[in-house]
């Protein structure tokens, strides 16, 4: 197997100009030691972006000015793994915000000033095998993840808006995928892309959209779990899909015609009629909201 370890973080010392503001591109350069990058990173306001570098060998981050990209402790083991921690936060916020857990909630609200730009973009190497956590606060975070090596991916967020979408899919199966929003949207856009043998997706107070496409990937489960949100499940007709639903009293959920109800609570589509044994399963269990399920060739 190839090996990778990251050696140095250069600061090449040139600006990208994104609209009216200018982003501070630093490079993370790496060599051929480490088989596997578990990578942390804590953001608690502002906007995090996420595609890969597109290059071997190297990693790219991009932050504007008034938001301090600090990287945290990185340590490796015998094995040829490495651990490294990022945190983003606003340059006048107090340093506290750097390490504060994203699950107290109460505490975040202060450092998401108002008018305060806060984006960053974290580009990892695609040819790293790599484990990602992503614990967010509030913003909005935009995670193009096609055509990179991810095993496993947490992404925990408060108030976040969450998009994860995928134009080319990812170059490993993933083991597992969860996503937890505590009030924000979730929109996930190609997700049989990710290759993921198991999909978690809970949402607590917000909406959820979720597209398959019509790409043939191995078969895989999804959970998804809401609690007081719309939840839309957009179909690609071709792609075999079994529902699970189990809904509360005051649930409402819309199923398309071309759905076959198997047993009480159990939909299959025309393709997995025709194709059971790669059949995407989607168990939905939902408190509140709703559930509507189209089937749509875009």
């Amino acid at each position: 197997m190839t090996k990778y370890f990251f050696l140095i973080w250069v600061a090449v010392g040139c600006h990208t100009l994104l609209g009216q503001q200018q982003l501070r591109v630093d490079t993370i350069m790496t060599d051929a030691r480490t088989a596997h990058l578990f990578l942390r990173i804590e953001a608690p306001a502002g906007e995090l972006h996420m595609h890969s570098s597109g290059a071997c060998g190297v990693h790219v981050t991009r932050h504007e000015p008034t938001c301090q990209v600090q990287s945290g402790k990185v340590w490796s083991d015998n094995r040829g793994n490495q651990y490294r921690d990022v945190y983003v936060r606003a340059t006048h916020s107090p340093a506290a915000a750097a390490t504060m857990p994203v699950n107290q909630i109460a505490r975040l609200n202060p450092y998401a000033q108002a008018g305060e730009s806060q984006r960053m973009e974290y580009n990892p190497d695609p040819s790293i095998p790599t484990d990602i956590r992503l614990n967010l606060g509030t913003g909005a975070s935009r995670l193009d993840f096609s055509d990179l090596t991810l095993h496993r991916v947490e992404v925990n967020a408060a108030f976040s808006d969450v998009m994860l979408l995928y134009s080319m899919p990812n170059r490993d199966t993933m083991e597992s995928l969860t996503l937890h929003a505590g009030k924000g949207d979730i929109s996930l856009k190609q997700l049989e892309l990710s290759l993921a043998e198991m999909v978690m997706v809970q949402n607590d107070l917000g909406n959820t959209q979720i597209q398959l496409g019509n790409r043939s990937t191995l078969p895989h489960k999804l959970f998804l779990r809401s609690g007081a949100g719309q939840n839309t499940l957009i179909i690609h007709p071709s792609h075999p899909v079994q529902l699970i639903v189990e809904a509360g009293f005051f649930v409402s959920v819309e199923i398309p015609t071309s759905f076959k109800e198997t047993t009480p609570g159990v939909y299959v589509n025309r393709a997995a009629i025709l194709n059971p044994a790669q059949a995407t399963r989607i168990i939905c269990n939902l408190d509140f909201g709703g559930l509507t399920v189209m089937e749509n060739s875009y």
